[in-house]
């Protein structure tokens, strides 16, 4: 009984020695540091001030995806509450001018346009983006966006008419169409073909009121290429603007499409009291407007051939042009800009 006893009281002091112990002396916790250079910061926005989704899918494409990480070294990219998605450069790469990591953010959500941007980084300095991400039911009052699917064959030509009409946006009957002629070839910035299923997509702005903020530079065009190939240093500022289009294209792959081989054909509606800042009148048929297109690539803004207003079959004026690149062009009046001169965008609401 003694023996027991005894037994009884070693256990229970053991118990207790262990209980008393930490559990974790001698672990050693390591935690990885967060990476605090070559950050991409993304800032997404919704340009009617909607909410922003509560979920999104987020994915990488292009040659140089496997190079692109979280700031806490993780491949599970996500768009915050905020709307705020931080991606870096893996910490062992040093990119420059000569030796880029070039990749495309592709951000997905329910009911959204899909973003496909394409992104270039240079140095391990901090980059920022700032993307409109637009709810395809709840735009803003000037803007519409539509978007279609259609085939491309191996060498990136469609097979029939591509045909593509933006919605109404609300409280508004402006409408921008698009159209590819049968046998259109779409080729990527390398001169690739852009194949299999494609989706073209068209952001549309009216000027039924000021709507130069949701145009790049918001007013005023920095750094223009003249068509000799020279940048000039002083801006041009928006006198008038008669309507801006967005043209994307990009396969399944996501491969963007840059140029195409046969002209695209783009007409846009016109508010008819939108003012000729040349004549100082409302626009009749037969106006020139002068175009500009922006390349979000490269962020440069070029002249383009001006189109031209015509008359709808509903009578309609609207803003015929040609283009052969997926850019942002903006039909507008411009002048040089001096550093304090106001930005305004002149477009008077017809009387009804």
């Amino acid at each position: 009984m003694r023996v027991f006893h005894t037994l009884t009281w070693v256990v229970t002091l053991l118990e207790l020695t262990v209980a008393c112990r930490n559990p974790i002396d001698g672990v050693a916790l390591r935690t990885k540091a967060p990476i605090t250079t070559g950050i991409i910061a993304i800032r997404l926005h919704d340009p009617a001030g909607n909410p922003l989704p509560t979920s999104s899918r987020v994915t990488l494409a292009g040659p140089d995806a496997d190079k692109i990480v979280t700031t806490h070294g993780t491949t599970k990219y996500s768009v915050d509450a905020e709307g705020l998605l931080c991606l870096a450069v893996l910490p062992s790469l040093a990119p420059s001018s000569k030796e880029p990591i070039q990749f495309t953010l592709v951000i997905e959500a329910d009911g959204y346009l899909t973003i496909v941007q394409p992104i270039t980084v240079t140095s391990r300095n901090r980059l920022t983006r700032t993307l409109r991400w637009i709810d395809l039911a709840r735009p803003p009052r000037t803007l519409a966006a539509g978007r279609i699917t259609k085939h491309a064959g191996a060498d990136g030509a469609t097979s029939e008419p591509v045909a593509l009409l933006t919605p109404s946006p609300p409280r508004s009957t402006d409408k921008a169409s698009v159209l590819l002629e049968p046998g259109t070839r779409l080729l990527d910035r390398d001169g690739k073909p852009v194949a299999g299923a494609v989706t073209l997509t068209t952001v549309y702005t009216n000027a039924r009121e000021p709507a130069t903020s949701q145009v790049p530079g918001g007013g005023r065009l920095f750094s223009v290429k003249s068509r000799d190939g020279r940048i000039n240093p002083d801006p041009l500022r928006v006198l008038s603007m008669a309507g801006s289009v967005t043209l994307e294209s990009y396969s399944s792959a996501y491969q963007l499409a840059y140029s195409s081989s046969l002209p695209i054909v783009c007409y846009m509606d016109l508010n008819p009291a939108t003012i000729n800042a040349q004549t100082g009148r409302p626009i009749q048929p037969g106006d020139s407007i002068p175009l500009y297109s922006y390349d979000a690539v490269t962020r440069q803004w070029q002249p383009e051939k001006a189109g031209i207003v015509t008359r709808s079959l509903v009578g309609r004026l609207e803003y015929q042009v040609s283009v052969d690149r997926f850019l942002t062009y903006v039909a507008a009046w411009t002048a040089p800009a001096c550093d304090n001169d106001p930005v305004a965008s002149v477009s008077r609401r017809p009387a009804n």
